[in-house]
Parts: C-alpha cells; sequence; structure tokens
C-alpha cells in the first residue's frame, strides 16, 4: 500500500457513500492499492467485505444471512471478466 493514502479519508468517502437509502457500494480497487489495509477500515453502520476469490460466499451473505445490512463489496484486481 501506499503511504501516501490517507485511511482516514476513505473512510470518511465511504461513509458518504453510503447517505440515502444505499445498501451496497461497490469498490473495484484494480491496482490492488488498499488491498492490505481494508482490515483496518472501520465504517460506522457497514461492513466492508474482501469479494477478491469470495465472490459465492460474499453472495450468500449479503442476500441470504443479511439481507438488510449495509455493505461495501471489494475486489482488488479490478472488475471480473464477463
Amino acid at each position: 500500500m501506499d503511504e501516501r493514502i490517507d485511511l482516514a479519508d476513505v473512510r470518511k468517502r465511504l461513509e458518504d457513500a453510503f447517505q440515502g437509502n444505499v445498501r451496497l457500494v461497490f469498490w473495484e480497487d484494480e491496482g490492488s492499492d488498499y488491498a492490505e489495509a481494508i482490515e483496518s477500515i472501520q465504517l460506522e453502520g457497514a461492513t466492508i467485505l474482501n469479494a477478491t476469490h469470495h465472490e459465492m460466499a460474499v453472495k450468500r451473505r449479503v442476500l441470504r444471512q443479511e439481507p438488510e445490512g449495509r455493505f461495501v463489496l471489494y475486489r482488488s484486481g479490478g472488475a471480473p471478466d464477463p
């Protein structure tokens, strides 16, 4: 991770993304710049889930186990191939 990344700013931007009736925020980190830092980012009222290589487990949690929960779905390496 680049040491110049301001995690407080990242946290604020993510929390701002949940204004209103937003349930899911998708975060595609093409350069994997935040891959090591996402574990340390704590959000108020939402959970960051690392969907990288865990897409089906994340889908089950979001749709079946916690259908009212608010999540940031993080994926390093950018969007998956169609």
